[in-house]
């Protein structure tokens, strides 16, 4: 039975949550559901299908596994799809005992019915969420498992039903149902992670490597094999221990708690707190749950889930004017305290709430779910590399074909030839890829640490490499949280106005507005609060007094005057309004107001427009903004009753004035975005303040070209110009449409994007994307956007125009937005460094650089990892292919000297590579299909065939041994020696011949040869640092080097014994130095083939097209930085 996604329905007497989302199927006429809901933030279930283990199948596979030793068991492991087909049967629901789970990432998961004391329960656990299966006979559905009893209660019933708490019955109840309240971070034992990491498909071809070469006699080779292989997976385990212990040590809250239970308060611990219970909040307390507060005011700090320090006030829900409603956690967040904030204040002695999410099923829970099963990311450079091998594997296999000719002539034993179909596949599949990989990028975790840059997902540093756009907030990014006022302008909007003035009524009355309007709160003697309202208050010379009262939220007080104002009502500012409001009372002159505050542009919209001198208004407010000031507008009226509603207070207000602060760039902001563009990096603004201000900022920041002629400023579809001119366009559209639009930098509105949207919803093909890659693509500066717009314009970025794009921020606003882009910078000292994959502990801009940087050279270093492993092991196909004409391979030592000795200490090594300290143009090609990686691969192959100089095998090559026709072989060499000997012995015992005067040649030759490969594939700037630079890397290829000297020149007293060399072959002084300086001429070779052909002609890196003319001063100290 398949539940799969469908359209929105309800039926009979089910009631359906507005925010959920059902998926429906048909089976056996009868409709069922899966009921999805914010419970589960993103971690969606998409489709269910049950099925049922099959004994039969079971017992089969049992026999296959033990007939094949094993494998068919690990293929099982690794193949969802082949074990669904060998151990289960699909099942309707009743009767299933397993169910595959499609989530909402497209990946799937097999997850075990729940046997629960009712036998009708169908139960399973899913990521960490629980889900019950519900059948009234009307609806049939599968749904999240939270208390969701609530809401289906209005507040007045909530206050009434609950206020006795959670009676014995319920508590056990309520244990079975939701579980313990806590957050459970599952880390793995030792046990649990090498069977889960030691039975991937690339560990499964590598123990049937080590099977075949232990058959073949080389026991020494496999004992190592197996050994490096299992440390590096414990080094990689410690490395997740780590990692995983500083996550369940964040999610840890332990503390006691006093609730109600059965009418009477008791102490719990945290963990034992339930769903519907009803508990005590306690200053600087940490709330272990999602909470609904049911009396009092609360102060909390949200720092954990926003990253914004500023205090958040909370309500009862007693204080809410709708007390017939029912109860909706997305629409009343502002009585929801949430797990993980902090609370820094209460009013009052007796202030409880009642507990409605707790562990995974918490806002925070379903955060931490997210960090635990990130969404796979899509990365071309892991599939293009999977083809990549596919292809060589194809041509060695066309190689062996020809080579098998030989073999069968010889009258080679069977065993042997099949052997070497085994050692073929091993050398050209890299079954420790995935290790060296996982190498890679956990060095790069710990170099960012250390630059104080924690990072949490090692996928997002590869991905950082390919960043090509780079979004930026503007207020706390760009600049700093701190500000300077100004000055103001009263309602005549005629002049600024540094200092308090009182000339007039109005006047005053706007300087009371100051101290009054606002979110900052007094706690334990200091002021609290947003940065803007802080200085606003500090402005109008009012103090906040420690007065506590049911009465009022809380009163001020200016000494100058004994100017008295209690304020009754404070709705709090919020982003989608762009506004907040208030009611205070002047307690001297008897007055009470409705006061509104917010963007200019909403309190221009709200305002009687014969309160407003909009000449004035409209120059005023360009003036400032076109300065990139800060602009704040106010709004009132007179009222006489403290209890009308928010609608009735804002309807017809009178303007009174403007409040002016300015927000300068950060010290480096220009400097690193100027760095950034030498990058080849597109920056651009994504604000949710004023258009002309964030265009001002992005002028200063040197993101925008300052040159108003060719800036386009659309607030809307109708409202579009040119700066300088203010030359209205009559069609935006047609504009954008065009190749004219190209001539504009954009600044546009969160407003005029969904204009265009809207306005593209009717076009279909490529007119619609062309134009939205049109505005997308010339537009610098998106302001008045709102967080869900934020996310949606990353969105855009990251389909329309196909790039990886970053984005960086430090407040709630941009949680969103974050979260949407390829990678996620936001500065945070707090909790809230979690929540993105790089939180940098300070507020320099630098950071992006460096996680850029980071990225790029991690990139280089895994690409090079790759091509020197499939380089290296197509050169031990190619010896060994030379060998066969011998009858011989390398002996056990050699090949355990090459591996373990040489190849893998310099991946380690390679690993260590540095970035830059700065982003050049230049970003590393990540096709590997691509023909400058192929033509690289190939022209090193070409150079070490003619090195190896083989002439049967590779005849096809014939064409290109020919036009180099004065190059010897060191293997052509050795045939031409007088005292030369062919082996002609046939091997025996199943084992190739591990002797002979060739052997010890095609040794020495690849072992060589892996230096010179590893030094030209080596890839410096642009991209990381010089070789040289990498200490540990370049001492172990000098020392490889001398010593190969040392084998060639003196090889009795180098280790001639141990390395297996033929005596009478090494005896030969000068033979041995002519073979040297084949292997000098051929290795200089290839590295002038790659410095002068490749890396200069062709580019293993690619330059965007977006990169910016330098200056000659940037060029020089970027240039100065390098060396």
């Amino acid at each position: 039975m398949i539940y799969e996604k469908g359209k929105l329905e309800t039926e009979g007497n089910y009631d359906v949550n507005a925010s959920s989302k059902l998926l429906q199927t048909q089976n056996d006429f009868n409709q069922i559901f899966i009921e999805n809901c914010d419970v589960e933030g993103d971690q969606k279930v998409i489709k269910i299908e049950a099925y049922k283990i099959s004994v039969s199948k079971i017992i089969l596979s049992t026999v296959l596994s033990i007939i094949t030793g094993t494998v068919f068991a690990l293929i099982l492991r690794n193949s969802l799809r082949i074990r669904l087909k060998s151990i289960y049967n699909k099942s309707d629901i009743d009767q299933a005992t397993h169910f595959l789970i499609t989530n909402f990432d497209g990946s799937q998961d097999i997850v075990k019915r729940i046997n629960s004391e009712s036998k009708n329960s169908i139960l399973f656990i899913n990521r960490h969420m629980k889900y019950k299966y519900f059948d009234d006979g009307n609806k049939k559905a599968f749904y999240p498992v939270y208390y969701h009893q609530i809401e289906k209660q209005t507040l007045r019933e909530i206050n009434k039903i609950h206020c006795q708490g959670l009676s014995d019955h319920k508590v056990e109840t309520h244990l079975k149902k939701y579980g313990n309240c806590q957050i459970q971070v599952p880390i793995p034992t030792l046990f649990e992670y090498l069977v889960d990491v030691l039975t991937k498909i690339f560990y499964i071809f590598q123990y049937i490597s080590v099977l075949f070469w232990i058959l073949e006699g080389f026991l020494q080779f496999a004992i190592v094999m197996i050994c490096v292989s299992i440390v590096i997976t414990l080094i990689n385990y410690y490395l997740l221990r780590i990692s995983m212990n500083k996550l369940k040590k964040f999610a840890k809250i332990d503390l006691k708690l006093r609730v109600i239970r059965n009418g009477e308060d008791q102490t719990i611990n945290s963990v034992d707190l339930l769903p519907g219970d009803v508990f005590y909040y306690q200053n600087n307390m940490q709330l272990p749950c999602d909470s609904l507060l049911l009396s009092g005011d609360v102060l909390v700090n949200e720092s954990s889930l926003t990253g914004e320090s500023i205090p958040v006030p909370k309500v009862s829900i007693q204080q809410n004017e709708q007390q017939d409603e029912f109860f909706n956690i997305e629409t009343m967040k502002n009585n929801v305290l949430f797990e993980g904030t902090r609370v820094i204040q209460i009013k009052g002695e007796q202030i409880y709430g009642i507990a409605l999410r707790t562990g995974y099923a918490s806002f925070r829970g379903s955060m931490f779910r997210a960090m635990l099963y990130p969404k796979a990311i899509e990365f071309y450079f892991y599939r293009n590399g999977i083809y990549f091998i596919l292809v060589l594997i194809c041509l060695a296999m066309i190689a062996y074909l020809i080579e098998l000719y030989f073999v069968i002539q010889v009258k080679l034993p069977t065993v042997l030839i099949i052997y070497r179909i085994f050692d073929v596949l091993t050398w050209i599949i890299p079954p420790a890829l995935p290790i060296f990989f996982s190498i890679c990028q956990t060095i790069s975790l710990l170099r960012l640490g250390k630059k104080q840059i924690l990072a949490t997902d090692p996928a997002k540093v590869v991905v950082a490499g390919d960043v090509s756009i780079m979004c930026f907030d503007k207020t706390g990014t760009l600049t700093n949280d701190s500000m300077e006022i100004y000055g103001y302008c009263d309602y005549l909007c005629n002049q600024i106005k540094q200092k308090l003035a009182f000339e007039s009524e109005k006047e005053k009355l706007l300087h009371k507005f100051f101290g009054s309007c606002h979110g900052v709160y007094l706690v334990n003697g200091e002021n609290l609060g947003d940065e803007l309202d802080i200085r606003m208050l500090e402005f109008s010379q009012y103090k906040i007094l420690p007065e506590e009262s049911k009465e009022f939220k809380f009163k001020v007080q200016r000494q100058s005057d004994n100017s008295l104002l209690t304020i009754y009502k404070v709705w709090e500012f919020e982003s989608s309004l762009q506004r907040m409001t208030v009611i205070m009372n002047d307690e001297q002159d008897q007055k009470m107001y409705g006061i509104v505050k917010g963007s200019p542009e909403k309190i221009f919209d709200m305002c009687n427009k014969n309160s407003i001198d909009q000449q004035n208004y409209k120059k005023m407010l360009n003036e400032l903004t076109n300065k990139g000031l800060r602009v704040i507008a106010f709004g009132y009226k007179e009222i006489n009753n403290k209890e009308l509603l928010r609608n009735d207070v804002e309807q017809d207000i009178q303007f009174l004035g403007l409040f002016v602060l300015e927000n300068k760039l950060k010290v480096d902001t220009s400097e690193v975005i100027l760095r950034l563009q030498n990058g080849s990096i597109q920056c651009k603004v994504i604000s949710g303040d004023n258009l002309l201000t964030t265009i001002q900022c992005a002028k200063e920041a040197n993101i925008l070209a300052d040159e108003p002629s060719h800036i386009l400023v659309c607030n809307q579809m109708s409202d579009c110009y040119i700066q300088s001119s203010l030359e209205k366009i009559q069609d935006p559209l047609k504009l954008i449409a065009s190749q004219e639009v190209q001539k504009y930098s954009l600044g546009i509105t969160g407003q005029f994007l969904e204009q265009i949207l809207n306005n593209l919803e009717n076009r279909t093909g490529q007119v619609e994307k062309q134009t939205l890659k049109n505005l997308l693509t010339n537009t610098t500066v998106f302001s008045r956007c709102k967080p869900k717009q934020k996310a949606e314009i990353i969105y855009l970025l990251q389909t329309i125009l196909n790039e990886k794009v970053g984005m960086i921020g430090d407040g709630a606003n941009d949680c969103s937005a974050i979260k949407q882009a390829d990678i996620g910078i936001s500065f945070t000292k707090t909790d809230a460094s979690y929540s993105s994959p790089f939180s940098y502990s300070e507020s320099s801009l630098e950071c992006v650089i460096k996680v850029l940087a980071e990225g790029r050279c991690t990139l280089s270093n895994m690409i090079e990892v790759f091509k020197n492993y499939l380089t290296m092991n197509m050169l031990k196909f190619v010896g060994a292919s030379i060998l066969i004409l011998e009858l011989s391979h390398l002996s056990n030592f050699q090949i355990t000297f090459q591996n373990y000795l040489q190849i893998v200490p310099f991946f380690l090594m390679l690993s260590l590579c540095r970035p830059l300290n700065d982003l050049t143009p230049y970003r590393q090609i990540t096709n590997m299909m691509g023909i400058i990686f192929i033509f690289s691969q190939i022209g090193q192959q070409i150079f070490l065939l003619i090195f190896k100089g083989i002439e049967n095998f590779f005849s096809v090559l014939g064409l290109i041994i020919i036009s180099s026709g004065q190059i010897l072989t060191s293997y052509f060499y050795l045939r031409s020696q007088s005292w030369y000997i062919q082996n002609t012995e046939i091997p025996s015992n199943d084992q190739f011949i591990q002797h002979g005067q060739a052997l010890g040649i095609i040794f020495l030759s690849t072992t060589l040869a892996f230096d010179f490969i590893l030094f030209s594939l080596y890839l410096s700037y642009p991209i990381k640092q010089r070789i040289y630079q990498n200490y540990i890397l370049f001492a172990a290829l000098t020392a490889i080097f001398i010593y190969m000297f040392f084998v060639y020149l003196l090889p009795e007293q180098s280790g001639q014994t141990f390395l297996d060399l033929d005596k009478e072959t090494v005896s030969h002084k000068k033979f041995m130095a002519i073979q040297l300086i084949i292997a000098l001429c051929f290795g200089f070779g290839m590295i002038l083939y790659e410095d002068f052909i490749v890396k200069r002609y062709l580019g293993p890196c690619k330059k965007s097209p977006n990169t910016l003319k330098k200056t000659n001063s940037s060029m020089k100290q970027i240039s100065k930085e390098q060396n």
